[in-house]
């Protein structure tokens, strides 16, 4: 989906649809709450998620991936929809003929493999996607030290993270993928801190609760939403399904860590799992604060093309390189 947007409207669009994903997974809980049997909320995962797999059927191939892998014809199809969807006057055979390059590169593991570069760039992002889903699901497994019911503080958490991905969806086309994820990062370490310091305030709170709960909705929750928009611009076209599917496998270790680690951790000392957060992030600050940022370049669509300046074209100009004219889709 979010190759079918320009730049500027990218985290908009991720955070919009990023609602739906809190609103999952605060129904989650409270579905378990009232049902109280595993087998009939499976029922209804697996229902939901039928219906979504036939809703798939009716959302067009990319763009990009399509002019990636030579498929004109279908591409031209797809623009079609796209014009006539907006009402737009443009001639689509002469569009496609005047952004389709005469070469392209059909990617595959093994060419992204002999890329230093790029395998840099996956190995940078994949360290990302596991350390925030281990950052994510860790505040997740807290949910336990606070008061009340499991499944309403789930619910709770999860309702409180929507807004939290509003904001940074403004930040992030304000200030940049890498500077907003810098920030997050400051304000895991900042409330990871805090919380080394128990200090109760009420009869039901106190402040290491606070923080973590800070913590997770307005740090850990929204890196997940960052780290996605970076990754997708940061790899080519040509490999970027491959990678984004290398970093998807590899945050599934980060998301079952917790569960394994943390008895471990607070084994040796109650508080030693905020100092591994606070490590964790410090190490990922310093990576992404090696990442370039992507904010106002076009995506890349070879390997040859990543860690050049990629400007987006908002007309149908000949400046420029041929491989970025499709962002002109953007626009139709």
């Amino acid at each position: 989906m979010l190759e079918f947007v320009q730049d500027s409207h990218r985290p908009y669009a991720s955070a919009a649809s990023a609602q739906f994903y809190c609103l999952g997974t605060a129904l989650v809980p409270l579905a378990d709450y009232l049902l109280q049997d595993w087998r009939y909320l499976h029922c209804i995962i697996a229902g939901y998620a039928l219906i979504s797999s036939l809703a798939m059927l009716s959302i067009p191939e990319s763009p990009h991936w399509l002019l990636a892998n030579h498929r004109t014809g279908q591409l031209q199809q797809t623009l079609q929809r796209m014009v006539d969807f907006n009402g737009q006057d443009i001639n689509v055979e002469e569009l496609r003929m005047t952004v389709v390059p005469a070469h392209r590169e059909s990617g595959n593991l093994c060419l992204m493999l002999r890329d230093a570069r790029t395998l840099l760039l996956l190995g940078a992002v994949t360290f990302l996607w596991v350390q925030t889903s281990f950052l994510y699901y860790s505040f997740f497994h807290m949910v336990g030290e606070l008061n009340g019911t499991v499944h309403w503080n789930i619910a709770i958490m999860a309702l409180l993270e929507g807004p939290c991905l509003l904001l940074t969806g403004v930040a992030t086309t304000k200030l940049g993928r890498r500077s907003t994820l810098l920030v997050l990062f400051v304000i895991v370490i900042t409330t990871s801190i805090g919380s080394l310091f128990n200090i109760s305030f009420s009869g039901q709170w106190d402040l290491r609760r606070v923080l973590s709960l800070l913590g997770s909705k307005a740090g850990s929750g929204p890196m997940w939403f960052v780290v996605y928009i970076l990754s997708i611009e940061v790899l080519p076209t040509s490999v970027r399904s491959i990678g984004m599917c290398t970093c998807s496998m590899a945050a599934r270790f980060g998301a079952a860590a917790p569960a394994f680690l943390l008895p471990l951790t607070q084994r040796v000392h109650p508080n030693f799992h905020y100092l591994l957060y606070i490590g964790l992030c410090v190490i990922g600050f310093v990576v992404t604060w090696m990442l370039s940022e992507t904010k106002g370049q076009g995506l890349s669509e070879t390997i040859q093309e990543v860690g050049k300046k990629r400007p987006v074209h908002r007309s149908g100009s000949s400046e420029g390189s041929e491989f970025h004219k499709i962002e002109i889709y953007n626009t139709v």
